[in-house]
């Protein structure tokens, strides 16, 4: 099994399973290192016109997607023909803010090596070999990989986006793993193909990615407010990390539609976007309805193309209805078999010219606009008071909510590996806090604040009671924008509590916290969209053969049916109890409970550590397994350990006529061999 595979195992183990403050497996280097500001709006809006004319079915298409459960949309920007015909964002987002886009920055490294075939300084049947001269190359079939070949995802190379938080030498990686596939055979959907790309963007360039694609597609497009997290190695991700607006993804749509040009100027050829837009692999059903061209997704009818990054990030282009849309989200959705999507391309590919609106449905699509999402909200704000004396200023418009006095405290927390931050990003940036130690909530004027201390180091929130409150934190070198809102109310039983909602307005994941009064503290409970449903996924993908797969099954088997599916959703979902820090005993409290919990991991650490490390091994088992596919199941194993076993007891009755299998020598492989088969002729 390759390295970084075993560290995943090892990372799962320690993250969910063992709960280790800092489970990392590899040394955290940050990559978010900039706040970024929202952008202008630049393109053409009109409110009369095609607004009006298509308001009924645009205001049916938002409906639609408020009513799937699993879209969870945070922006969404139409344009057709040049125009913005719709524009939307859930509280606390907005279109021109600045979003992680995942794989659509692959689209972006794409026009990148675009640029440079169209310059003449890169060839597409290039061997990538060329572009590492450094790096030893353990297949040598590597030595027949094409740009091409990483273009379309058929590199046959399985170092993936698991990669991304097991390993700090990724293209060393890349090129040290055993490919499943030779070259342009197979098409096998891999972040890391991009990487290498903008790696050679890099080497042909003599600058980053991000100095390279600034004045050939940014200016040109007026993208002034970007960022592209850079990898351990210190390159663009190019596969993912880039951070840009709804609208700063709609004009680059727009370009392509346009055959390369925007406003007049050609930015790329037409005839690369034309071999960009091809099918060049076919992708299987279960990716959804697109095949795969230079990295982008191409329907399988030619009719519309796709740009798409997972958790419900989309670029959407009809060429023949002139309409590009682009989409910002945060719900459990990989590749583009998206309900967001599908109510998208239901509403309006093929749209037709002479729809009309009147002007009641006009307004119920502004209303929409105005209220989108609001109601799948999970906080709700407090109304704001009115009256002569807020008016003018004499009274604070947003006075502080009493109903949080109760909650009000310090509270301290037994050792865990719990943040604020959601857990998603955590294991994505391989950045760990440490564990909450402290939190606080207190009034401040009419403000409501919380802190949190994590790994010795204090976080400040402003809540919003009446809106979101918008601060900036700066977690263990990341840069964060976060926008927070607080809700007192009343669960199911009438019992008092304390919604918290932490947005990241230009990630797709949010934190929501829940607070309980308890007779010496409080109850944390954490959640976070996306969830544990994605967790659920990722392991779906990353399937385990031979031994690994055993040692997992033997871990469940041990330890519960879905014990590690169990231990993913506690992860997702925690709750912990807080001691109030006015209490007499709090410390020796927390101490007690510190020791049990010592004890307690001690107690089945061991045993899960037994389990993983004895099979995780490279030893000659594992590398007999490898040779043959049938000892890759579970059934295989077993019968193998069980001759192994019936053999040696064989073989120690003869020397001693007693079956004391204590300590003896290993047998050679000749020996095993002689044995196996003297037992099978036996058999026959």
């Amino acid at each position: 099994m390759e390295l970084f595979k075993k560290k995943a195992i090892e990372l799962v183990v320690g993250l969910a399973i063992t709960e280790n403050k800092d489970p990392a497996v590899v040394p955290y280097s940050p990559a978010k290192l900039e706040i970024l500001r929202d952008e202008e709006p630049s393109l053409p809006r009109r409110i009369c016109g095609k607004k009006k004319k298509y308001a009924r079915v645009l205001s049916n298409m938002l409906s639609s997607l408020e009513e799937e459960k699993r879209a969870n949309v945070h922006s969404l920007i139409v344009v057709k023909d040049g125009e913005v015909i719709a524009e939307a964002a859930a509280p606390g987002y907005g279109v021109n803010t600045p979003h992680l886009a995942h794989s659509m920055s692959k689209t972006v490294t794409a026009i990148a090596i675009g640029m440079l075939v169209d310059d003449g300084k890169l060839a597409l049947d290039e061997k990538v070999s060329a572009f590492f001269p450094e790096l030893p190359f353990a297949d040598s079939r590597f030595a027949e990989l094409t740009v091409e070949d990483l273009l379309t995802m058929k590199s046959g190379v399985p170092f993936s986006e698991i990669g991304v938080v097991t390993s700090d030498k990724w293209a060393e990686d890349f090129f040290e793993c055993e490919m499943t596939s030779a070259p342009g055979e197979t098409f096998q959907y891999n972040s890391m193909n991009s990487y290498i790309l903008a790696k050679i963007v890099t080497r042909v360039t003599g600058t980053t990615l991000s100095d390279f694609i600034k004045p050939r597609l940014f200016d040109p497009l007026g993208i002034k407010s970007f960022f592209w997290e850079k990898s351990p190695e210190g390159c663009e991700k190019g596969g993912f990390g880039l951070y840009l607006s709804a609208e700063s993804f709609a004009k680059i749509g727009l370009m392509l539609l346009g055959n390369g040009k925007y406003r007049s100027r050609q930015i790329l050829s037409k005839r690369f976007i034309t071999k960009m837009l091809l099918t060049h692999s076919l992708a299987s059903t279960d990716k959804g309805d697109f095949n795969y061209g230079y990295h982008v997704w191409v329907a399988r009818d030619g009719s519309d193309y796709l740009l798409s990054g997972m958790l419900g990030q989309n670029v959407w282009v009809s060429p023949e209805d002139g309409i590009v849309v682009a989409i910002n989200s945060g719900n459990n959705e990989i590749f583009q078999n998206s309900p967001a999507l599908e109510i998208i391309r239901k509403a309006l590919l093929g749209l037709d010219e002479n729809t009309k609106s009147t002007r009641a449905e006009y307004k119920e699509y502004r209303r929409q606009v105005k209220c989108f999402f609001e109601e799948r909200r999970v906080t709700h704000p407090e109304k704001e008071e009115r009256g002569l004396l807020y008016t003018l200023g004499i009274k604070n418009k947003h006075p502080f909510d009493i109903n949080w006095e109760p909650i009000l405290g310090e509270y301290v927390f037994p050792d865990n590996n719990l943040g604020l931050m959601p857990l998603f990003v955590r294991v994505l940036q391989n950045n760990y806090g440490g564990g909450i130690e402290e939190l606080e909530l207190y009034r401040k004027g009419e403000g409501l604040y919380l802190t949190c201390k994590e790994g010795g180091v204090t976080y400040e929130y402003p809540i919003g009671i009446y809106g979101h409150i918008e601060t900036e934190i700066n977690y263990n070198g990341e840069k964060y924008r976060v926008r927070a809102l607080g809700e007192a109310t009343l669960d199911e039983f009438d019992n008092p509590i304390y919604k918290i909602e932490l947005i990241y307005p230009e990630l797709p994941n949010t934190r929501y916290i829940t607070l309980k009064e308890e007779e010496s503290g409080v109850c944390l409970c954490l959640s976070e969209l996306p969830n544990q449903r994605i967790a659920d996924k990722f392991l779906e993908s990353f399937s385990l053969t031979g031994l690994a797969g055993f040692a997992m099954g033997a871990l469940e088997r041990k330890l519960g049916e879905n014990f590690i599916e169990a231990k993913l959703t506690k992860a997702f979902n925690p709750m912990i109890s807080g001691i109030d820090k006015r209490i007499t005993d709090c410390d020796e409290i927390i101490s007690e409970k510190n020791k049990e919990l010592s004890e307690r991991k001690e107690s089945s650490g061991k045993l899960i550590n037994t389990l993983v490390s004895k099979f995780m091994g490279e030893d000659k088992s594992e590398k007999k397994a490898k040779k043959s596919e049938k000892d890759t199941s579970e059934k295989g194993f077993l019968h193998r350990a069980f001759k192994s076993l019936k053999s040696k007891l064989k073989g120690k009755k003869k020397a001693s006529n007693s079956y004391d299998i204590s300590i003896a020598p290993a047998a050679s492989d000749d020996d095993t061999a002689k044995n196996s088969s003297d037992d099978e002729n036996k058999q026959d």
